[in-house]
């Protein structure tokens, strides 16, 4: 029904379309604040623990945060009707690497159901190594998706087995459960975007965005099912050689770097645990911090004989950060200036390249951090040189050099 009432010819639909984009940003951008505490507790333990036990559970909670990061993004890229670019990189990886942890996560969901009387089971049946060309959040997401489609299937009881072959320039990954199965008008739509026999549960999107991004990884997934005989869920994946660094020997912790002098960051967020984390980054890389957490508060305490580098988030209570980038610019032209923002693409627009230097997404890993503040530093000194001002000595990486 038309209402004329909405401006602009928009209809209801448009209206409430609008809305859930605008509602999906938001939650992307709190999600990603949340996920940057998350990802710097676990690095932090990763560091400082001992025991593998403990150490390995760190390693999976850091790769399921990775994972949330990156289906964040997918679900911006949904709300545009975009997916990753066909350019995007793939890269060589382990599948059966992926399929294990990805196994390992689930386990506690496949413990509940046992104590609630379903005996159901999630068996990998995986030989050594495979690598394969794709990316590996892809295939975390694609695994997810068709595991919780046979746990629905499988009902009271049953069995999930995940099992991998080669087969010449492939690899065959399959996904077999013995449950209900689908009859064949429901096989044939099974792949469709937005159909589902799970009425207000399900939102039809799983297996058609599992065949997108398994397509993106320069594959293809077939599914085979029989009403009582359960389903077979085929994906052929292309093979890759084994990449150099994963015969290399486990690396070592790697140590502080040295320091200049006079080197500090001024870091700018409203949430102060994000800019504490961010802190502590920085202290671990032995620079002193000034954190902020409203924008004009950070143009006030920004002092061009302290701070060289600028950490900005887009988003603050009173005024955006590329408001505060612009009035720091203006009292220092050597200062690099970094955003680094939950809003994901929407802040690398037009308006931030006029100001800002360089920028990232949250939530950002140590390593990367400091690669980032590496490349800052190295801007600013630049910078200062050719203006003749700044900290006179050469200001080394943050990272130890070979």
């Amino acid at each position: 029904m038309i209402d004329p009432n909405l401006p602009g010819g928009l209809q209801p639909r448009d209206v409430r379309l609008r809305l859930l984009g605008e509602l999906s940003h938001g939650l992307v951008h709190d999600y990603a604040q949340m996920l940057q505490i998350i990802l710097w507790q676990t690095e932090s333990l990763l560091r400082e623990a001992a025991d593998p036990s403990l150490r390995h559970r760190a390693e999976l909670i850091q790769k399921a945060a990775g994972a949330c990061a990156s289906l964040s993004q997918r679900v911006l890229d949904q709300m545009r009707a975009t997916g990753p670019a066909e350019g995007s990189p793939r890269e060589p990886l382990d599948l059966a690497l992926v399929v294990c942890e990805t196994v390992e996560l689930w386990a506690a969901k496949v413990g509940r159901m046992k104590a609630d009387g379903r005996h159901v089971e999630i068996l990998p049946h995986l030989d050594g190594p495979l690598w394969v060309w794709g990316r590996a959040d892809d295939l975390r997401h694609v695994l997810n998706n068709l595991i919780s489609n046979a746990l629905d299937a499988l009902r009271e009881w049953g069995r999930i087995d995940l099992v991998a072959s080669r087969r010449d320039a492939w690899v065959v990954f399959e996904v077999l459960d013995n449950g209900c199965g689908m009859d064949a008008p429901t096989l044939a739509r099974c792949l469709e975007p937005e159909f589902t026999t799970k009425g207000g549960v399900g939102s039809g999107l799983g297996l058609s965005n599992a065949l997108a991004m398994v397509r993106r990884q320069g594959g293809e997934l077939t599914v085979e099912s029989q009403p009582g005989a359960g389903t077979r869920v085929r994906i052929l994946l292309r093979t890759a050689d084994e990449p150099a660094r994963a015969r290399a020997a486990m690396p070592v912790r790697r140590a502080a770097a040295p320091r200049g002098e006079g080197l500090g960051v001024l870091i700018v967020d409203d949430e102060i645990d994000v800019a504490n984390v961010l802190g502590e980054m920085c202290a671990l890389e032995g620079l002193p911090a000034t954190l902020a957490h409203e924008a004009r508060a950070g143009v006030a305490a920004f002092d061009p004989a302290v701070h060289h580098v600028v950490v900005l988030d887009l988003g603050l209570p009173d005024e955006t950060g590329l408001w505060a980038a612009a009035r720091i610019r203006e009292r220092d032209p050597s200062v690099a200036i970094v955003l680094l923002t939950g809003w994901q693409d929407e802040a690398l627009a037009a308006p931030a390249r006029r100001v800002v230097d360089l920028q990232a997404g949250k939530p950002i890993g140590y390593d990367r951090f400091v690669a980032l503040l590496d490349s800052a530093f190295a801007l600013q000194q630049q910078r200062a040189r050719r203006l003749d001002r700044g900290p006179q000595s050469p200001a080394p990486g943050l990272r130890a050099r070979a």
